[in-house]
């Protein structure tokens, strides 16, 4: 709903510091900009002006109290390929990635770590994303392990969704080291994972790391995965859960 996430902005846009505000220009400029840049449709009829994309970035330096709807406008946006490239292939990417990893490391506040998790999912949907992701990939991944068993599904979930992204995208990569430290991640969620969407998820990830890779199967042994490939071979409900784990087990044996 994004007539709702702006009128929420744009709400607290009153509560944050004065020197933080958005004047009611910008507030007008960025409404324009995010209700085009936020439906796929759009992409490739204009430029959007850097002012623009410079608008939603000093919305997410706002106080932790304020910035949620500014990062959920930020998980849509993300996918337009210009807003991805200021954020990813400019020297503020580093910085990008540190600023929305902080929101991962206070977990009390749910909705920024939830929302910071789906925009690093999101960010994937372009090459110079991807780029950084895999350039930052050793920080990414320490920043989400901790998260692998938190007590919100849809947190475990986001975690399994950025290694599925991950595997995809080094699949044709020769980034073992990556691809190694997404392996060590997936064996501690299929060890303990129950919530069918997030194993599903981590599964798929495991048999594209694994495919056509003899270094990545041997380590999937050596991990012992296939242990949890045999136990979730029973798992009937859902289906596919029991049909995938059978098609991984015969990969890694």
């Amino acid at each position: 709903n994004i007539t709702g996430l702006l009128s929420k902005l744009g709400a607290f846009n009153a509560s944050v510091p004065s020197n933080q505000q958005l004047t009611d220009g910008e507030l007008a400029q960025l409404t324009e900009s995010v209700n085009f840049a936020c439906r796929p449709e759009n992409y490739g009829q204009r430029q959007l002006d850097i002012r623009e994309l410079d608008i939603l970035a000093k919305v997410l330096d706002w106080p932790e109290d304020y910035v949620f709807p500014g990062l959920d406008i930020l998980r849509l946006y993300i996918r337009h390929p210009q807003v991805n490239t200021y954020f990813t292939a400019t020297d503020r990417g580093a910085d990008f990635i540190s600023s929305l990893l902080s929101f991962l490391r206070n977990v009390s506040r749910t909705n920024n770590c939830l929302l910071a998790l789906r925009v690093l999912a999101n960010i994937f949907s372009n090459p110079s994303g991807v780029n950084l992701m895999v350039i930052c990939c050793d920080d990414i991944l320490k920043g989400v392990v901790d998260l692998h068993n938190n007590d919100n599904k849809n947190i475990r979930i986001g975690v399994s969704t950025i290694l599925l992204n991950y595997a995809v995208s080094l699949q044709a990569l020769q980034e073992n080291d990556a691809k190694s430290l997404c392996l060590n991640l997936l064996s501690l969620i299929l060890a303990t994972e129950v919530q069918p969407e997030s194993v599903f998820r981590a599964m798929v990830a495991t048999g594209t790391l694994c495919l056509n890779s003899t270094e990545m199967t041997q380590l999937a042994r050596t991990l012992q995965f296939d242990e949890y490939f045999k136990r979730l071979c029973k798992v009937s409900e859902p289906e596919k859960i029991g049909e995938c784990a059978s098609q991984l087990l015969q990969i890694i044996q």
